[in-house]
This record gives structure tokens, sequence and C-alpha cells, in this order.
């Protein structure tokens, strides 16, 4: 077997040169008309979004100018659209249910869907109130971070709607709200694949401005053949979602967690709570120009061919909930030679199912005995049901530290790694405050199944913070038998540290680590060229 320090980085690439990058890395595709053709409230004929100059002048509102219909469109390109930053979340985050005021919220139809499909949007709101819809692109956007592309109705507001909050189900504690559709966005055909946010606002009323969210993926145009994929986590953010109640854990729960969590219903918090370490790796690839496409993690559930048929695929943040058909098909890919990285950790951990065509998710956590399916299929930990995570990641957890972070120090062994060319990292330098809040470590017991490089290590013991689950932790990455290369970066605060802005998020639990670790308000230099390293290489030996 091929060492994996002995793979050279291929294709010439100036570290300082982002322009260069830009254009060899990327794919465009035809661009379309770009107007957004909505149905709002009780609208009864199409209205395609307004110009640049309508809705308190926001930028780009989804509408594309007749010369761009005849160019292609690049994620470079999109990214050097004008940004808005009213993605971001404007309220400290909360997941406990007690805290929802119920005055505007709500949820799309689908967590994804094409170009050119049509999306249903279910918003609810006092009779006698009225709202508006902004959806936005995450990105990057010259450190906006976001693009405003429509708002719904293109002028003026919608009329609320009361719409009832469900009581759990008594057998699974599911939460699924059954409400009337209230406005319909169909989806331009040009618009680019990525995180969309739909932001609830209030306009009248005595909370006017007052606003939820909800996310959805638009996944890759079908002509498209991106050069990376990165799976999103919707159902991680889904099951800590206490929203009516129930989620499925204790702390976010009234009474008994769910064994049943539905897409269904709006989120008790600004999603990027949970999605955040997916934003914070989204921004730096779309900074840098590579050429990525997103799905959802029932995206890959439905169609296993999505990962299979990738020369590279990445799975983005707290990627905690898989099915079974999407374990399954991260480790084909791997086993037909793609370039696969983990940057999180915690991933993979659950195996859950899905019903209702996957807006229903089944896990029977700590209950898996009254889980009423008893075969492979059974909900529970993926270790306990024959596929452990360090058969497909190398490593494995969990520690945890909560809001203490200790850091990552440089191995001696890795320096002569491509990787770590220009990077200046040192033997025993150290990535501070990157390990945490979760973290996972090479196992004697389940060691990586080909043969790895270790880049960073924490070992346990060696910080003076307060560890709540004290481990090691690791990043590694392996050869696999195929020929491709696994990376796991061993921590959920990985992707924060080459966010080329990552003081966006000082929600839970960054708020604690910047009082003691405050340089995590920029990003660490040295992981980032490490990253485009590694990245580089991805692109340029994938099969």
């Amino acid at each position: 077997m091929e060492s994996i320090r002995a793979r050279a980085l291929t294709g010439a690439r100036v570290a300082s040169d982002r322009l260069s990058r830009r254009r060899w890395l990327q794919i465009g595709i035809a661009g379309g008309s770009g107007a957004a053709i909505i149905t709002s409230g009780c609208l009864s004929e199409d209205e395609s979004a307004g110009s640049d100059d309508e809705r308190d002048g926001g930028p780009n509102s989804g509408e594309e100018s007749e010369e761009s219909e005849a160019v292609e469109r690049t994620l470079s390109s999109e990214n050097d659209r004008d940004g808005d930053d009213g993605w971001k979340p404007r309220v400290s985050p909360s997941e406990r249910p007690e805290h929802v005021e119920h005055l505007i919220e709500g949820y799309t139809g689908e967590t994804s869907v094409l170009p050119g499909d049509s999306l249903e949007f279910y918003v609810r709101t006092d009779d006698d109130w009225t709202y508006r819809i902004d959806v936005y692109r995450l990105g990057w956007y010259d450190g906006d971070g976001g693009r405003l592309t429509t708002t719904i109705p293109s002028s003026g507001d919608s009329r609320g709607t009361d719409q009832p909050i469900p009581e759990p189900d008594p057998e699974t504690g599911e939460v699924a709200c059954d409400w009337d559709v209230t406005d319909v966005l169909e989806v331009p055909v040009d618009w680019l694949s990525g995180l969309y946010l739909a932001r609830f606002v209030l306009t009248s009323g005595p909370e006017a401005g007052t606003s939820t969210t909800h996310p959805f993926v638009v996944r890759p145009h079908p002509d498209r053949d991106p050069a990376v994929l990165v799976q999103l986590p919707l159902a991680t953010a889904q099951a800590y979602n206490g929203w009516g109640g129930k989620s499925l854990y204790d702390h976010t729960s009234e009474g008994e967690p769910a064994n049943v969590v539905s897409h269904d219903r709006p989120y008790v918090n600004e999603v990027t709570f949970h999605l955040n370490y997916a934003v914070h790796l989204l921004r730096f690839l779309e900074q840098e120009g590579y050429d990525v496409a997103y799905v959802c993690d029932s995206d890959v559930h439905r169609d296993p061919s999505l990962v299979e048929n990738q020369g590279v695929v990445l799975s983005a943040g707290h990627d905690e909930y898989w099915s079974r058909p999407q374990r399954l098909a991260f480790q084909r890919a791997v086993d037909a030679g793609s370039n696969v990285g983990f940057f999180g950790a915690n991933i993979a951990y659950w195996q859950v199912r899905y019903e209702n065509d996957a807006r229903s998710m089944v896990c029977y956590k700590h209950t898996v005995e009254d889980d009423p399916i008893q075969d492979e299929r059974r909900t529970g930990l993926f270790r306990d049901v024959g596929l452990p995570e360090c058969e497909l990641l190398g490593v494995q957890g969990w520690g945890a530290g909560l809001y203490n972070f200790p850091n990552f120090t440089v191995q001696e062994d890795a320096m002569d790694h491509p990787w770590m060319a220009n990077t200046g990292f040192e033997p025993g330098d150290e990535i501070l405050a990157v390990v945490g809040p979760e973290w996972d470590w090479v196992r004697d017991d389940c060691p990586p199944p080909g043969e790895y490089t270790n880049f960073f290590h924490y070992e346990e013991g060696t910080s003076d913070l307060e560890i709540e689950r004290p481990a090691d932790a690791d990043a590694i990455a392996y050869n696999s038998e195929a020929g491709g290369t696994v990376f796991s970066a061993g921590t959920l605060g990985y992707t924060r540290a080459i966010d080329p802005d990552p003081d966006w998020n000082r929600g839970w639990p960054y708020v604690r680590v910047r009082e003691y670790a405050p340089s995590i308000a920029d990003p660490d230099p040295r992981l980032q060229e490490f990253t485009r390293n590694l990245l580089d290489d991805f692109v340029n030996s994938s099969r």
C-alpha cells in the first residue's frame, strides 16, 4: 500500500493566489432567467421577484439581468455579488422549548429542492399581523456571509394565519404540524446549489421586526458535475430541535424525549446554532472558490449514488445522525477510491430510519428495546449494529469539554507530509482552543483501516481546563485500499478555525471559549493553508 506521505500534491498552485485557484477549480452552469416566481398568502397569480431597488433596497432579490442569461454561473461569480448579513443570528440561541414565543414561525415542505422545483412554506402568526419571507443563500460574499436572493411576496406583505400547535404523539413523542400552505416559491432554474435560509419576519403588530428562520438546501442542477460534494447535517439540527416540547434529547424536551422527530415543524432557535460548524466550512470553501455543491443527509439516504459516484465528498460539521443507506454509501465511496473528508466530530454516531418520505426521523436512542424493528435497521449506536465509526472515519469518540477547549499539538512525524507545505507549522506548535466541544481519537481497539498520518493530537490530561469527558483527540488521514484518501478532523472546532471571519458565531459554546481564548475571534492561517493543501490534493487526485 502506498504510504500517505508519499502522495504528492498535483497541479500548480500559488498559495497566495486565490483567484488562480478559482480559475482552475470551477465549473459553471448555464444561467437562466433567475426570476423567483412566488405565491404568497391568498394570492392566486404568480408574482416575479422584485428588482434590486425593491424591499428597502435589498440586493439581488432573486433576479438576473438579461445579460446574465447568456453567462455561465460559477461559485466565484456568485460570491462576487452583493452580500447581505440579514441571515446572521439575531438573538442568543436557546434550545429550550419553553423559550419559544410563537410570535412568528414556519417551516418548508422539503429539506432540499432542485433548481426549477416548487417549495412550499407553512407560516404561522396572528391573523391580524402581516409578514414577509426573506430567503438568503449562505456563502462568503466578501464577508457578508449571505445574499438576499428573494423576498416573498415581492411587494407588500402577506396576511398572517393562526395555525394550531400540535400535541406530541402519545406513543412516539413526534410533533408534526399539518398546517396550510401559506406561500410557494418556484425555485429559479439557475439558482446555485447551497444552504439557504428562510427568515420569517413580522412586518406589523406590536412585535414587528421579530423573526425566526428555517433552512433548506438547493441541490446541484442535474447538468452540474461539481468537483466537491458537501453533505449538510439537517438531521442533526432536527434531532436537537425542541419545538413543540420534544426532541431526541432530555435537555430540549418537556418530559421524556421523543423517539421520532419531524421536519414538519419550525425550529426553536436560530438554526445556525447546530448548523454553525457546517456554515464555518462552507464560508471557507466559497471564499477559496472551490467548485462545490451541496446536499443534505436525507438526499443521500434517498439516492446513495450521489456520494458513490462522486470523486470528492465532504461531511460538514456536526453530522451525527445517519441512516444505514447513508453509511453504506460513504463506505462504498471509500472502497471505490473516492477522497472523503470528515470536517467535524461525533460523525455517523446514531443510526436512524426515515419514514413519511423522509419527513420523519426515527431513533430509539435510549430505549433500543422498544424499537419495533430489531434487525440491522434497528436504531441506536452504529457501533452496536456492526458499523463502528472507526471503520469509516479512522477515528471514533467521543470526548467532550462543553465550553472548555484544549489545544491540538502538531506531530513531528507529519512534518514531511505534502499537506504541511507552506503552512508555517513546526513540530510541537499548538492550535489553540480547537479541540471541542466534542472530539474523536484513534482507538487502539479499532485502528484506521489503512496506513495513516496523525497530523494533530491532544493528549488526555495535558490541559489545565476541566474536561467533562476526558479523552485523546486526533486529526488523521489514511489511505484506502482503492487509492483514495480519507481525512478526519477529529473535532467540531476545526471548521471555526478555518472560517475567514469566524466571529459571527458568538453563541454557545464560543461565548464562553472567547473568555479564555480570545484568539478564536480570528482564523488560524496555518490551518487554513493545511486545509487548502488537503483540498487541492483531493480535487486533483480524485477518481
